[in-house]
């Protein structure tokens, strides 16, 4: 799901790998058990992320159907990182235009967790939990001049 993962994911197999194998029956299963659970947590994140972000690129298409520039709309950083920093292609050389989550400039439009200062809620949807179970209400925001 992100950058980090690239560290984490071999660091974590690499400690679990240098780990000593329990001798006794009970101790192995336990181990394995406690493997497999969190082998089937990182699964269900992973897919309940995937989803979301889903949810976020339609909330994102809508805005774009409706006429508003890509470069107007800030959908994060999962999703602007794409656009921020593309595979250069052989002749292209100039900046996308495309806002940065991290900035503290409020963009004409933005998908964010929450409603914050600045800005009107256009419209909601919801992220998904793991594994199905629960939702996370998500805003699209326009900004709003005082």
């Amino acid at each position: 799901n992100d950058r980090y993962f690239l560290l984490m994911v071999p660091a974590g197999a690499l400690i679990l790998a240098m780990a000593p194998i329990p001798e006794k029956l009970p101790p192995q299963i336990a181990a394995f058990a406690m493997t497999v659970a969190m082998g089937l947590m990182s699964l269900g994140g992973t897919y309940a992320y995937q989803r979301g972000l889903t949810a976020v690129m339609a909330a994102r298409d809508v805005l774009e159907k409706r006429g508003i520039p890509r470069s107007a709309i800030d959908a994060g950083y999962e999703l602007n990182g794409l656009e921020l920093y593309p595979f250069p292609r052989e002749t292209e050389t100039d900046d996308s235009g495309v806002p940065m989550i991290t900035s503290s400039k409020v963009s004409d439009y933005t998908i964010a967790a929450r409603p914050f200062a600045g800005t009107e809620v256009i419209g909601t949807f919801s992220w998904p939990g793991p594994f199905g179970l629960g939702t996370r209400q998500m805003y699209v925001l326009r900004r709003v001049d005082r």
